[in-house]
C-alpha cells in the first residue's frame, strides 16, 4: 500500500518520462510531439519588488490551470498504476513490514497493560489511518493487523496468540460503555474514505479533488459513475469452458430463440462462429495484432484458436500477460457487444472496442 503526493507528482513529472509513457501506450507519433511542445515550451516570470523578470524555461512539471495537464497528468499516473498492479502478483516484491517491525522493537519493553494500549491507540492506529485514506483495506489486512495489535496488548509479543481477557469489539467501544476507546480499524476506514467523498461531490479546491473530476466524473454527479468491473477474466473462463448462452445451446433447450449471429447476420450463432470466425471479431483481432506487432489472425477453427491463443499467452514474459489481458477483454467486449445488440437494440463499432481495449490492456 502506497500514499502518494499528487501535488508533488505533478509538480516533478519529468518530460521524458512522459514521451516515453505516450510512445508505450500507442499515441501517434505527430500527436505526441504535439503534446511535448506544448510542455516543453513553458516559461515563467518572477515578480520581485512590482518588476517582472526575464522568463525563464520549465525543466519539468506540469503548468497548473492549464487545460490539458489534468489529462497529461492522467496517463503518467495510468502507468504507474500499471506498474504496481504488476507487482502485486510479484512474491519477490513487498512492502516493508512496519507493523510487525514497531512491535518487535516494543517486545523487549516491560510495558503494562495501559502503556501497550497506549502504544496502539497512538502509533500502530495512526500508521493504519496514513493507509486508510486511500481506499477501502482488504479485509485480511485488517484482520491481520488487529490480530497483531490484539496479540502485542494480552502476551506483549508479536507473536499471534488467540488469548485474550476481553474481546477486541469491546476494547474499541467508548470508555462510558465499559471499553477503552482504541481505533476501530474498519469504521475509521469508512469514515476517511466517507469524508473524501465528501470533498469530492463538493467539489473542493484541491488538486487531486480537480484532476478526479477531469479524468473520471467528466461533469457526472457521484452516485451515478460508471465504475469498471473485473468481468473479463469471468466471461473468458466461462467461455473456455464452453457454457456460454449463445444461441445455438438455448435451442438445444428447446428455447425459440433466433439462432443467426446478431452481429454480422451471416451464420448461426455458436461458440466458435461468434469468437474465432465473425467477421467482427476478426477484424477486431487484427486491428489488435498490429498494435501488438504480431502476426495476422489465421484461426478457423475453435481447435485453432485455443492452439494459438496457448502458443501466444504460455510463460510469464511481459509480451505473454499482455496477451492474455487482451485475450480476456476481446472476449468480454464480444459478449457485451453481443448483448448489448439482442438485449438494448444498440450497437457498438469494432473500431470503438479496439480502442478501449487498447486502453485498458
Amino acid at each position: 500500500m502506497i500514499k502518494i503526493d499528487l501535488q508533488k507528482a505533478y509538480e516533478y513529472l519529468e518530460r521524458i518520462y512522459l514521451d516515453q509513457v505516450m510512445t508505450e501506450l500507442g499515441f501517434p507519433r505527430r500527436f505526441t510531439n504535439w503534446v511535448m511542445e506544448c510542455v516543453k515550451t513553458v516559461s515563467y516570470s518572477i515578480l520581485i519588488n512590482g518588476e517582472t523578470t526575464h522568463p525563464f524555461e520549465a525543466a519539468r512539471g506540469l503548468r497548473q490551470c492549464d487545460p490539458i495537464s489534468p489529462f497529461i497528468f492522467a496517463i503518467a499516473i495510468e502507468y504507474l498504476s500499471r506498474i504496481l498492479h504488476s507487482l502485486k502478483d510479484t512474491r519477490e516484491f513487498k512492502f516493508h513490514p512496519r507493523i510487525t517491525a514497531r512491535i518487535s522493537s516494543w517486545s523487549a519493553r516491560k510495558l503494562s497493560y495501559a502503556g501497550r494500549a497506549q502504544l496502539i491507540q497512538s502509533v500502530i492506529s495512526g500508521i493504519q489511518a496514513y493507509w486508510a485514506q486511500l481506499f477501502m483495506m482488504p479485509t485480511k489486512v485488517m484482520e491481520m493487523i488487529k490480530a497483531y495489535c490484539r496479540s502485542y496488548l494480552w502476551s506483549g509479543s508479536n507473536t499471534i496468540t488467540k488469548k485474550a481477557l476481553v474481546a477486541w469489539e469491546t476494547l474499541c467501544s467508548p470508555k462510558y460503555v465499559g471499553g477503552l476507546n482504541l481505533t476501530n480499524l474498519r469504521i475509521w476506514n469508512k469514515a476517511v474514505i466517507a469524508k473524501n467523498y465528501w470533498d469530492v461531490e463538493n467539489k473542493v479546491d484541491k488538486l487531486w479533488i480537480r484532476w478526479i473530476h477531469t479524468y473520471y466524473i467528466k461533469g457526472e454527479q457521484g452516485d451515478n459513475i460508471q465504475v469498471p468491473k473485473p468481468k473479463s477474466k469471468f466471461t473468458t473462463w466461462i467461455q473456455l469452458h464452453g457454457k456460454m448462452l449463445t444461441t445455438d445451446r438455448l435451442s438445444k433447450w428447446c428455447l425459440n430463440v433466433e439462432k443467426t449471429c446478431c452481429i454480422c447476420q451471416l451464420q448461426e450463432e455458436s461458440r466458435e462462429h461468434l469468437f474465432v470466425q465473425c467477421t467482427y471479431v476478426r477484424r477486431l483481432w487484427d486491428r489488435i495484432l498490429r498494435w501488438m506487432s504480431r502476426p495476422m489472425y489465421n484461426a478457423i477453427t475453435w481447435e485453432q484458436h485455443i492452439q494459438w491463443t496457448i502458443n501466444n499467452g504460455k510463460g510469464k514474459s511481459k509480451e505473454a500477460q499482455v496477451f492474455k489481458m487482451i485475450y480476456a477483454e476481446i472476449t468480454y467486449g464480444i459478449w457485451n457487444e453481443r448483448n448489448r445488440r439482442t438485449f438494448e437494440t444498440r450497437r457498438q463499432q469494432w473500431e470503438t472496442i479496439a480502442k478501449e481495449i487498447v486502453y485498458v490492456s
